[in-house]
Formats: structure tokens, sequence, C-alpha cells
């Protein structure tokens, strides 16, 4: 029998028996015929002829096999993949009859063991219960190979892409099934990670000798592989190293595919890391970033990274080194795709895939101008994200980060809800910031708030960070500076807010998602850690915790059950706040900032807002970070700057995390998803960190 013979029965058959049936006495490769074109799709019975659309036939999952039915819907999905690679080995030898003879008869032995694994599957699902073609099935393999146009094609696809993948899933199969019982079904598992070392060990050779010897194996690879093939398909969870060094491929290029990170399919969100879009909302003119500030967003730009999923994007300088991922793997962390920007920070880089391929949303830190030329950058008409531009950023929305309106916000509030009987604990309507906007009416409100026997006054720009862009007047007489400062300050941004310095007991944040009007949604609280200027230090996780070394904040907070505490406080001055940024056409992350303080009479009290921030905050990013973290233990996120570095006594960041790691090691639980049960992270490169370096410490006792 011919082996063209053969293969065309394999393809084009619409009997299965026919299709899995071996050859007809010996097999001879005299007269391989002609090329052919691939067709549409393969010869099926109608019971098992793909549906048109890849969403049908989906994967059923491995988490939940412990019945039957369940296991053997599992193997229908895959004995469907397995018939796939029998027609595309079949496709293969009809495809390309003038490839090396030795080729031809690796994937002749490949297609044989191709319909033993379909044959293994059939019969140990009808054996559950469930016959083959019983569950809709899907070509999604078929039609991302069959396009092929050259052998090197074939293997890059399927062989170190689909079947590499496979190296992974067989193994891991086998112990799911074994850890439910069925052992039966875990040999067969255990026959098919064999074969199928040999089959990508079979297609790395051939690879080899065709490939442009000037690019690594990575490189020519991923060259050749078409969205949305990517080095995501080859490979599964868990991720498994000894398999591929059995079956060749080299180390360098197993340790770029653990790494690597992209969407399999689905539309990926933009993220980029711009803290420094309240200064730039604030600069009279083009903002420039100092030359500091350069340096500290481009150490911890990978912290969007901590937000997003797997397969989103995240814009950088510089992609994160290899080690640093790699580490960050080892904790648990699924890292997104990281894409880099031109020097500017306004643009992505011209060769950039983002500029063809489809997007989802472009979520910044937070919306600026700058942002804004960002996406705008990408010039990619076909977006998922159904906001216009002006919708995400317009001159409404700026005014929601100036510190005047979360005053003003704050005023109104308790204007219209204070006072009320047992709220002893809410701080007075006169303590609220005042908003002045010349030099003569700064002078009078300092001098008004002093004379009521509040000495120290803090005085604010309306655009800056979080303790930053502010004056603190704590002396008994005012110098030329601090009027300077004032002066400067109104010139500049043409207002100022004045407000007392309270006596900080408690500082934290509540974590929140605008979607609409009447749809806020509060993501949680989280303990924020700040110095004595006010500015921040870090996030602890979880709230609760944190109150067990502050029990009369505890107990005030949750001291009545009635709804006129504190919670039931909070919840409609959320509601209001929600409704206030929506109707501005504000959409995303917010925060809260807020402190417990202590009046002049000793009373504990609450400020209920300090800032209101329409964008993600470090406490966002401690709660999303806590999803990695075993459930109760505590978490504090903590930025290292050069003052603690020196307080540390290391000479840099370096050295600093092999101290951390040698006194925090990192300890997983015992459950699959092997979340961190105590331990220290360091979230950004340590290696390469020149001014702050971001970590995360789990399991100690918040103080």
């Amino acid at each position: 029998m011919e082996v063209r013979e053969f293969a065309e029965r394999v393809l084009f058959s619409t009997d299965l028996n026919e299709k899995l049936r071996g050859p007809c006495g010996a097999l001879t490769d005299s007269d391989p015929g002609r090329a052919v074109i691939a067709p549409d799709l393969p010869g099926r019975p109608e019971v098992l002829v793909p549906g048109r659309s890849d969403n049908r036939g989906q994967f059923p999952g491995i988490d939940h096999i412990e019945s039957d039915a369940d296991r053997a819907r599992l193997l229908h999905f895959l004995a469907n993949h397995e018939l796939i690679a029998a027609e595309l080995m079949a496709l293969v030898l009809l495809r390309f009859p003038e490839a090396p003879a030795q080729f031809r008869q690796g994937i002749l032995r490949t297609l044989l063991e191709e319909q033993h694994h379909t044959l293994w599957y059939m019969k140990r699902m009808e054996s559950l219960g469930i016959p083959f073609g019983s569950e809709p099935v899907n070509a999604f393999i078929w039609n991302h190979i069959k396009t092929m146009e050259e052998p090197i094609d074939f293997v890059s696809r399927l062989s170190l892409t689909f079947e590499q993948a496979n190296l992974d899933y067989s193994r891991h199969y086998a112990m799911r099934f074994r850890e439910v019982g069925d052992g039966a079904t875990a040999r067969i598992f255990d026959r098919i990670y064999r074969d199928e070392i040999d089959h990508v060990s079979h297609g790395l050779y051939w690879f080899r000798l065709w490939k442009n010897g000037g690019r690594s194996d990575w490189e020519e690879w991923t060259r050749r592989l078409v969205f949305p093939l990517s080095p995501m398909r080859a490979k599964g969870v868990p991720f498994n190293e000894e398999g591929r060094r059995v079956a060749g491929l080299e180390p360098d290029y197993i340790r770029e595919l653990k790494v690597f990170s992209k969407s399999r399919g689905r539309t990926p969100t933009i993220l980029l890391y711009n803290p420094d879009a309240e200064y730039e909302m604030g600069a009279s003119g083009p903002w420039h970033p100092p030359a500091h500030l350069i340096r500290m967003i481009q150490d911890l730009e990978i912290l969007p990274a901590f937000l997003c999923h797997s397969d989103d994007v995240v814009l950088v300088s510089e992609v994160p080194s290899m080690d640093h991922r790699l580490a960050l793997g080892e904790a648990g962390f699924d890292l997104p795709q990281f894409e880099r920007m031109e020097q500017d920070r306004q643009s992505v880089a011209a060769g950039s895939e983002l500029h063809t391929r489809r997007l989802g949303r472009f979520q910044p830190w937070s919306w600026s101008p700058s942002a804004k030329r960002t996406y705008q950058s990408l010039n990619n008409p076909a977006s998922d994200d159904s906001r216009s531009l002006d919708d995400c950023w317009n001159p409404s929305i700026r005014e929601l980060f100036s510190k005047v309106w979360s005053v003003e916000f704050l005023h109104r509030y308790l204007m219209e809800n204070n006072p009320a009987p047992g709220r002893e604990w809410l701080m007075e309507t006169d303590l609220v910031g005042r908003t002045v906007s010349d030099f003569q009416s700064a002078r009078e409100c300092i001098g008004g708030f002093r004379s009521g026997g509040h000495h120290r006054l803090v005085v604010k720009l309306p655009y800056g960070s979080a303790g930053g862009n502010q004056l603190r007047l704590w002396e008994e007489e005012l110098s030329d500076r601090h009027w300077n400062w004032i002066r400067n300050g109104l010139a500049r941004q043409g207002k100022l807010v004045i407000e007392p310095w309270l006596d900080r007991v408690l500082d934290f944040s509540i974590q929140l998602e605008v979607r609409g009007p009447e749809e806020t949604r509060v993501i949680g609280w989280t303990g924020l850690r700040n110095d004595h200027r006010g500015q921040f230090q870090a996030i602890q996780v979880p709230f609760r915790g944190i109150l067990g070394h502050h029990p009369e904040v505890a107990r005030l907070l949750y001291g009545h059950c009635d709804g006129s505490g504190i919670p039931g406080f909070y919840d409609s001055l959320i509601a209001d706040l929600g409704r206030a940024l929506a109707e501005r056409g504000y959409r995303g992350p917010a925060g809260i900032d807020a402190f417990f303080y202590r009046s002049a009479t000793g009373r504990l009290k609450l400020k209920p807002v300090v800032e209101v921030n329409p964008r993600y905050t470090m406490g966002r990013l401690a709660m999303e970070l806590g999803r990695r973290v075993q459930g109760g233990r505590n978490l504090s996120f903590q930025l290292i700057g050069t003052s603690q570095l020196k307080e540390s006594g290391c000479r840099s960041f370096h050295d600093y995390d092999r101290l951390m790691r040698s006194q925090h090691p990192l300890i997983p639980d015992d459950t699959p998803s092997r979340q961190i049960k105590s331990g220290y992270v360091a979230l950004n490169d340590p290696a390469v960190a020149r001014t702050v370096l971001a970590t995360l410490l789990v399991g100690q006792s918040p103080s």
C-alpha cells in the first residue's frame, strides 16, 4: 500500500473506523503524488464535524473529574485533538510530497501513534459511558496549522507548539487521574506522555535542520508563529522542564518559554504605570518629568503586572530580566506580556505588534494628557473599549484629581449630613481644609486657623502626589521661605488648600471601582502607613489584622450595629462619591485616603476623606497582591527608598534583597495554587533598581 493512499484515507474518509484503521500490508513511498491543497475541514462522520466557530467544543476542565461523566467528557475533548493530529500528519504527507524521505517516515510513524492515542481515548471514554461523537468538537488546531506553506511551518506549529504543550498536560493529567483513583486512564496518559517526547524530539530535529542558522531556536520559532499562535500555546500548568530536556530542548529555550506570557486569543487590556499624572496636570506648560522621577517610574513600571491577567499587556521602558521574571514565577505570579515604549514614554515602540493587534481596554495607572497620547499612538481602530478617549479623559475628569475637589466634596457632604445623633466620632466641619485663590486669602486663612487654636497647618497644591507638593507650617513665625512657597504655588496652580495638621492615630484607605452613577463597588479597606510628613511608606492587609494593634479604633469602628456607626456612614458617603465621580464621566478604580485622629480633648475622631484618588492606588495594588497570599495572612506592601536602604546597612538594593530573602524565606502553602504562606518577595528587580524597591512581606504581624 502506498503512503499516499493511506494518508488520503485518513484525511478524507468520513468513516471513523476507516480513518483509524492501520495500513493494509507494508507501506511504500515510491509514488507520493502531487501536492494537495488543504481542505477546509478533514473528512469526518457527521457527529464529529467540528463547529464552524471555535466556541464549540470548549475544554471541560481538569479540576472536577470525580464522576465517570466528567472524566469521559475530558477524554472526548482530548480524543478530538488526537484525531486532528492524525489528520494533520496525513495532510503533511499529501501536502509536501517532495519532503525528505526520513522526515516523511517520521511523520508516518507519528500518524500511526496518533491513531492509537485516539483509539485508547475512545475505548476508555466508552467504558465510562460516553461514545465518541456525543459531545461537540472544535477545529482550532486544524484551522491554525492547515495553512502551512512549508514543512518547517508544520513542525513549528504542531510539534513545537501543541505537542510540546502536551508534555505538561499529559503528565499532569496522569497525576490528577491517579488522585481520583482512575489508574486505567492515568496509564493512558503515561503512554501518551512518552510518545509526545518522541514527537517533540522529531519535530525539533527537522526544525533545527531547516531553520535560519543565524537565529537561536527561540528566535526562529517565535518568528514563525502567527497570532493567535504564540509560545503560550506551547506550555501548560505545571511547567514540565524535565520532559523538555529529555526531548532535546536547550536550557535557554526552556527558560524563555517558562517566563513568556501573551494572550492566547483574548483581546488584552493595555496597562501603563504613570504615577506622575498629577504632577503633569499641575504643570503650567508641557510636562517633562525630572530625572529623579523618571528613575523612580522606571524602577516601578512593572507594578501594573500585579493588577492584571496573564494575557494582558504592560507597557515598559525595558522588559524585566528573565531572571527576575523567573523569580516572580517561582513565587506564583502569572506575569503578563511586556511591550516596550519609546524613550518619551508617550508612544508604543514603532515595531510593536500592538499597532496591528485587536486590543481591549487601555488602563493607565492614572488618566492624563500623556496617557491619552500613549493610547492614541497605538492607532488601533479595532479596540474593544467601548468608551471614547474623550470619555476617558476630559477637563471635567481632570478636576477630580485636584485636592480642591476632594476638600469641597467633603465639606459639602458634612454640611448636608452632619451633625447627626451619635456621631461624636466625626470631625467638625470647620476643620475641613479651605481653598484659597490669592495671597491675601491665604494669610487670612492661616491666621484664622491659628487663632482658633490650630497652630500646625499644612498647605497643599491642588495637583501633586500624596505627601508631596505640600508645605508644613509648624513654626511659631512663618519665614520668607514659607510665604514665597505660597506665592509661587498660587502662581503655578491658581489655588491652594490649607488645613489643620491633626494628631493622626491610624491612616487607612478604601478601594473602590466606579462603574456608573449607581454602581460603585467597595473592593476593600487597607491600612496605610505614612511618615511624619504624610508621605506613603507601606500598605497593610487585611485591615482587621491591623485593628488588633488599635483596639480603641476597632471599638469605635465596629461599636454600632444599627447603621448609625462608621460603616453605615461610609455606605452613604461612598454612594454619594461614586455618583459625583460618575456624573463627571469617570469610570474605573478609585481610592479614598482617610484617618483616625486624636482631638485636642483626647477624643478619637474620624476624618473620612483626606483625598479622593480617581486612579489606581498602592492600596488597590496591595489588595490584588493579596490574591496570591494564603487567606488570613498579614501582608505588607512597602516601598524601600535609598534612606531605608542606608538604615538597613546594605549598600545596594541587591544586597537588601539577599538579606531579606535569608531572613524571610518564601514558603508556599501545600495547596495546588501554592499561595504564599509567609516570606518576602521583591516585586521589581533589585539587581537594576536605582531609587526604590517595591517589596511584599507575608506572615509578619503588622506594627
